[in-house]
């Protein structure tokens, strides 16, 4: 993510803005990092330039989810 957009971005569960921690910077993209709120209840990783605002399970288990459910849906080869 671009370092100029951590001023768009707020926690989305408690609205607050986010500060960034433990950040690898990489031609002014943040590869790696963590936006938390400003008590620290509330952290967020960033995985190779993405901030993650679920859990990785959360995404994993949707994903499934609507694979199985559209596993047909597009065959380049149908």
């Amino acid at each position: 993510m671009k370092i100029e957009h951590l001023g768009y971005l707020r926690c989305p569960v408690s609205k607050e803005p986010l500060t960034l921690s433990d950040e690898v910077v990489i031609a002014g993209k943040i590869k790696e990092g963590v936006l938390e709120t400003k008590t620290g209840e509330h952290r967020y990783p960033i995985i190779n330039f993405i901030p993650r605002f679920v859990s990785q399970d959360n995404y994993a288990s949707n994903y499934g989810l609507e694979w199985n459910i559209h596993a047909k849906t597009q065959y380049d080869d149908e």
